[in-house]
């Protein structure tokens, strides 16, 4: 798998580089960028994918319910175990802890955007535990 970066320098210029963009690959997989991804932009982005019959990965599980395929993310419950851990550890040793990432996550998938384009989706219970094990290197703990 290859990725190319399009930069965007200002709105105007978003549709016409997503043009171009989705003629280089299969999917367009968004980062969590607010200048580029926000309620303004979101429906021309969705709409210009699917009219060139590429898909939309991310950037959150809104965007999975306004017409991403899919998006990953960590339960609200792990962010804030996360945290409560790191705030602890602050109060024990005086210092925050190195950045870390939380070890659980969920994948939200738009069964109605596979449909109308023809992606045979897996079982969710594979799915996760497919995206479990490439996460752990191994065959870890679910979380469905």
């Amino acid at each position: 798998m290859r990725a190319r970066v399009f930069v965007v320098d200002n709105e105007d210029d978003l549709i016409p580089t997503l043009v171009r963009a989705l003629g280089y690959g299969d999917f367009l997989l968004a980062a969590p960028d607010d200048a580029i991804y926000n309620p303004r932009t979101i429906k021309h982005i969705l709409l210009t994918a699917y009219r060139r019959n590429k898909i939309v990965i991310g950037p959150s599980q809104a965007y999975v319910k306004a017409g991403s395929l899919a998006s990953s993310y960590a339960p609200f419950a792990e962010m804030a175990a996360l945290g409560a851990n790191m705030i602890e550890q602050y109060f024990s040793a005086g210092e925050l802890p190195a950045p870390s990432y939380p070890q659980i996550y969920r994948v939200e998938v738009n069964d109605q955007v596979a449909r109308s384009m023809n992606i045979p989706l897996p079982e969710r219970a594979f799915l996760s535990r497919t995206i479990q094990q490439e996460l752990t290197g191994h065959g870890g703990p679910l979380n469905e």
